[in-house]
């Protein structure tokens, strides 16, 4: 069966450390745990990733380990 491809945006990732809005870091964190589901591919461009280079530290730093460990694919 082939694979659901899923595009993961800036403000997804965004989200993963948003204390401004603790019940969208939340539901962001959760859906992030459970990004190794084998049924969808999920893809991230090179735009998002220069926008997380752009943000401040030590949010950028945070974001770019919890990039690295997701199963994720550039198009």
């Amino acid at each position: 069966m082939k694979k659901l491809k899923i595009y993961i945006d800036t403000s997804v990732v965004s989200h993963l450390q948003a204390d401004d809005t603790p019940d969208r870091m939340a539901k962001t964190q959760k859906f992030w745990d459970n990004l190794d589901i084998k049924e969808y591919e999920f893809y991230i461009s090179e735009l998002v990733m220069a926008e997380i280079n752009n943000c401040p530290e030590p949010k950028r730093s945070y974001l770019e380990s919890s990039l690295r460990q997701a199963p994720l694919l550039l198009p």
